[in-house]
């Protein structure tokens, strides 16, 4: 059997036909044109932008000082007073940090001469001394004063000498009577710079051991007046355990390292070598041999 299409299939077939045939028509009539690039423009790269290396600028100190305050009142919320002991005598070196909270081996003797220990309830048989002359900074640097037991005034002043750079004073002594502890320390300074410096103490010119002995003495044992070792430098454990080694002498075991540091000082050349008459807690640094 044929079968033939309907019309209106053929209708439909022959609609297609004459738009094709149009699109093809309108396609040949269409104008040609042709497009210019406009030239690519050359041009010489820029410099580069130099930026030179930041150079030491003298740090902004940002401190806090301890004021005795004129009335006693109780703390608010906002405020609260730091805790201080006002001692009757001097403590050995060993026995101030004890009180201050730190597990650390203070030495008998140092740089040839033994420690005074006044009235010292123990003794270490070992030593965490670190030689240190200078020290290096980067970043952020802090110092506190936790504890003054020097008679040459109060107040002496803690000072930080940059390589190629003038001194900085850093701390000054809070001006209360001596000896005195304080593990929230009475006075602290931050700071933020890096490169090498050395630090010193300096006691006003009139204090009561006389003329001369205010002099700077510095944590180079070579600049001191007679070369003496005016500082003693111990890593600032905590959380040790005392071990006794015999009645009144023992040593801290299994401290914790902090990446703090001690600065311990003797005020006076050819002085007592007790070591505790300004202690400084340091953040921040590293101590160099030399």
């Amino acid at each position: 059997m044929l079968h033939f299409p309907s019309p209106i299939a053929h209708r439909g077939a022959r609609a297609a036909a004459v738009a094709i045939a149009g699109a093809v028509v309108a396609f040949i009539a269409w104008p040609r044109t042709q497009t210019t690039l406009a030239p690519l423009v050359q041009t010489a790269p820029a410099a580069p932008r130099i930026i030179p290396a930041p150079k030491f600028v003298p740090p902004v100190l940002h401190s806090r000082q301890f004021v005795p305050p004129v009335a006693q009142t109780e703390p608010t919320a906002q405020e609260t007073r730091p805790r201080i002991t006002f001692l009757s005598g001097e403590l050995s070196l060993q026995q101030t940090l004890d009180r201050l909270g730190y597990t650390v081996n203070v030495p008998r003797s140092y740089a040839g001469h033994p420690l005074f220990q006044w009235s010292s309830d123990r003794v270490s048989d070992r030593s965490d001394a670190i030689q240190a002359v200078r020290f290096m900074a980067h970043g952020r640097v802090s110092f506190a004063m936790v504890s003054q037991q020097s008679y040459c005034g109060p107040r002496s002043e803690f000072i930080v000498r940059f390589t190629g750079w003038p001194p900085s004073s850093i701390l000054s002594a809070p001006g209360i009577p001596c000896p005195w502890l304080s593990p929230d320390a009475l006075v602290r300074t931050w700071f933020t710079a890096t490169g090498q410096f050395e630090v010193f103490i300096q006691h006003p010119v009139n204090n009561t051991f006389g003329p001369n002995t205010g002099a700077p003495l510095y944590s180079q044992a070579k600049e001191n007046p007679e070369g003496g070792t005016q500082l003693l430098v111990l890593p600032a454990k905590t959380h040790g355990k005392w071990v006794t080694d015999k009645p009144g002498v023992g040593h801290w075991s299994g401290g914790r390292a902090t990446g703090v540091y001690l600065l311990c000082w003797e005020d006076t050349t050819n002085g007592d070598h007790d070591y505790n008459d300004i202690v400084i807690v340091a953040h921040g640094i590293r101590p160099l041999s030399k």
